[in-house]
């Protein structure tokens, strides 16, 4: 097998590279493996070993099959496959790859990788995906190819963009380019993922992320972490337009933090998304209008960072909202010189947190600092709000720290819901 230098990402159209799923969770996971011979140099690999058969000039994972070769220097294969395959393996091997044809100074090798099941993995008409790999022997690259048709895009702007994404899981971007022009242009995004007891499916899971951020960009896919990445690399003007939804709510004002009332309006905001399924985003300056189909995004008011403090907002949350919300994190975004958004992000709690209560409730306009009032988002209808529930939900939990049955009388949530309804 010669050392070959041909991209396979050319070879795959936009239509055939649509439709990915995520790949199973139990080949995210890998698994250790570190023999007496290797376990000096291999102390931290975690994955699946790689070796290089010189008989037959291939590429095996153990336990889980071989690399594909297509016949121009590069490998390839199902992410079922290849996915467990430990990195510093995978390097070693390439290695030994080079040693073997004399080329230790040669390039990275590329990797392209298909979704398709092994059973059905077709070499010639498996369809490749949008992400792949690079290795060498020292280092290890992901590329993600994506179809934008945005023309007020450009190097720059990509890389600020998703800077924010990289950063955060300690990754290192190497270049970004385009081939192609206006609505006809590929771009290729390579950046350095950390490699240490990381697996081939954990770099391209990683990838899918970069993927699905770059999609957004064209006003697709708009998910929870995908908005909030758009905001901190600084493309919140991609929001414009949409709708609010059960996790994302927009407001072109900050709260009010020098009375109780503009408090518990923070608190009771934050405590909704903790009492969702999914979590929420709440976003501080963002302008809405009403339309016949619900609130929409109309223009992007940005406030004076002065004005935006998030260690109050989070002082504030963590005083009013029990029990602590997981996970929030509360940021301010400049968008501008001294301008910008506050951030406030709320992931999916656990279900034995819940309700999540605040203390104090606003009735006819006033604040009863006294009360304790349980919030849910419109259509949420796991989170009791009725007194009977309430005390169904207590009593029940009472008796389970007894260990004993519930008390006959309580009444039936479900029924009360019902009623209520």
């Amino acid at each position: 097998m010669a050392p070959g230098s041909r991209s396979r990402w050319h070879l795959a159209s936009p239509i055939s590279c649509q439709g990915k799923v995520s790949p199973p969770t139990d080949i995210l996971a890998g698994r250790s493996f570190a023999p007496a011979a290797w376990a000096a140099s291999f102390r931290t690999m975690s994955g699946s070993r790689v070796r290089f058969i010189r008989a037959d000039e291939q590429f095996e994972v153990l336990g889980h099959g071989r690399f594909a070769y297509d016949g121009a220097g590069e490998l390839g294969g199902p992410i079922a496959t290849i996915g467990p395959a430990g990195i510093a393996s995978l390097q070693e091997s390439v290695r030994a790859w080079a040693r073997y044809w004399g080329d230790e100074g040669h390039e990275r090798l590329p990797i392209w990788v298909t979704e398709t099941r092994p059973q059905d993995f077709d070499e010639d008409y498996s369809p490749v995906e949008q992400v792949s790999f690079e290795v060498g022997p020292r280092d290890f690259v992901v590329v993600v190819v994506a179809f934008l048709t945005d023309p007020s895009l450009d190097e720059g702007r990509v890389a600020r963009i998703l800077r924010p994404l990289l950063d955060r899981h300690r990754c290192r971007l190497v270049d970004v380019d385009v081939e192609g022009s206006g609505s006809q242009s590929w771009w290729r995004v390579r950046y350095a993922p950390p490699t240490r007891g990381r697996t081939l499916a954990d770099a391209y899971a990683g990838g899918r992320e970069v993927l699905a951020l770059l999609e957004a960009l064209e006003g697709t896919d708009l998910s929870l972490p995908r908005v909030a990445d758009l905001i901190r690399g600084g493309k919140v003007d991609v929001l414009v337009g949409s709708k609010e939804s059960s996790w994302l709510e927009a407001k072109s004002r900050g709260y009010d933090l020098t009375g109780p009332a503009g408090k518990v309006e923070l608190a009771q905001d934050v405590a909704r998304f903790a009492n969702a399924e999914g979590g929420g985003l709440l976003v501080i300056g963002l302008r809405t209008r009403r339309r016949l189909s619900g609130d929409t995004i109309s223009s992007v008011t940005p406030i004076e960072l002065g004005k935006l403090n998030p260690r109050r907002y989070r002082a504030v949350i963590d005083r009013r909202v029990v029990p602590p919300v997981e996970g929030l994190e509360v940021e301010a975004i400049a968008t501008e010189p001294g301008r910008g958004l506050m951030l406030i992000t709320v992931p999916p709690q656990p279900e034995e947190l819940k309700p999540f209560l605040v203390y104090g409730a606003i009735v006819a306009d006033r604040v009863e600092g006294m009360f304790i009032s349980i919030v849910r988002r419109r259509g949420e209808d796991s989170i009791p709000v009725t007194a009977a529930a309430i005390h169904s939900m207590l009593a029940a939990g009472r008796a389970l720290m007894r260990k004993q049955p519930p008390p006959s009388h309580l009444p039936n949530v479900e029924d009360e819901r019902s009623q209520e309804d």
